[in-house]
């Protein structure tokens, strides 16, 4: 998946609710080799989001 050079970072990756963050390499985001989409959320982080 492409990124644009200086695209920033969504509010998800920069607020932590993935375990493991996505980060451009190259330009590209490689792919979660996890099972299902490959991310793990980090619940408290999607609870504490979910109270703002």
């Amino acid at each position: 998946m492409p990124v644009g050079a200086g695209t920033p970072a969504t509010s998800h990756q920069r607020s932590g609710i993935f375990k493991t963050p996505l980060l451009p390499e190259g330009g590209y985001l490689q792919v979660p080799d996890g099972p299902g989409l490959g991310v793990e959320l980090d619940e408290d982080a999607v609870a504490q989001l979910s109270k703002e």
